[in-house]
């Protein structure tokens, strides 16, 4: 990868972050966060999903939360920005697909 390239995935990654950050909620959303940090705290107790609780969600995003919540701390801020930099790496991903198949990935 030359520097050019790099210097272009980095700033479709801040441009991404940036975004996803100013469009934030920055409330309390007892739902969707509710749910995802009371399942990943469960499963860091010892829970499993669909045996020990009920949920709507897939077990894996639990799974993910809990090893971050496990490396960090189970604080709803650093889950918030552990969420924005996976989305932001999502958008790098489907830039980079887009650039390597000669697309226009800047629509």
């Amino acid at each position: 990868m030359d520097k050019s390239n790099t210097l272009k995935y980095l700033l479709v990654f801040l441009a991404a972050f940036l975004w996803l950050f100013l469009g934030s909620n920055f409330g309390i959303n007892i739902y969707d966060e509710g749910i995802g940090l009371v399942g990943s705290a469960r499963i860091l107790h010892g829970d499993m999903p669909y045996i020990d609780f009920w949920t709507v969600y897939s077990p894996a995003w639990y799974y993910v939360e809990a090893v971050f919540m496990q490396i960090f701390s189970e604080n709803l801020l650093a889950l918030r920005a552990f969420s924005l930099v996976l989305d932001s790496l999502v958008v790098l991903v489907i830039f980079i697909i887009f650039d390597k198949k000669g697309k226009k990935p800047y629509f």
